[in-house]
């Protein structure tokens, strides 16, 4: 052992150096807890921007449910007048026929 008396200097590097090794621990421990932080709140925002989306998502599907729905019917009522127009037209030809075999069976007779 060193029977060297302490010196005063000797004291102040010693606290100088103790100093510095608990700052540099303070700091490393206060970087990781801000990075565990960060991290977690990074994980936050992630999952309130995929429950944003999914209301998005939603809303809109409600929304094309509706448009689907309104174009089927559109869809339906043309058809139907299609097909209506279609029953009047043969109907008229086939009163038009009828009339045309009476004008040519009485300019026959």
């Amino acid at each position: 052992m060193d029977s060297d008396p302490i010196t005063k200097k000797d004291l102040l590097e010693l606290e100088e150096r103790l100093e510095a090794k608990l700052e540099a621990k303070v700091e490393a421990k206060l970087e990781q807890k801000l990075n565990e932080k960060l991290q977690a709140f990074k994980l936050e925002i992630v999952e309130a921007i995929r429950d944003a989306q999914t209301e998005v998502l939603r809303g809109f599907h409600g929304f094309q449910t509706g448009w689907t729905l309104r174009l089927r019917k559109i869809e339906a009522d043309q058809s139907n007048l299609n097909t209506a127009s279609t029953e009047r037209l043969n109907n008229l030809e086939e009163r038009v026929f009828e009339i045309e075999k009476k004008l040519l069976s009485s300019g026959n007779q």
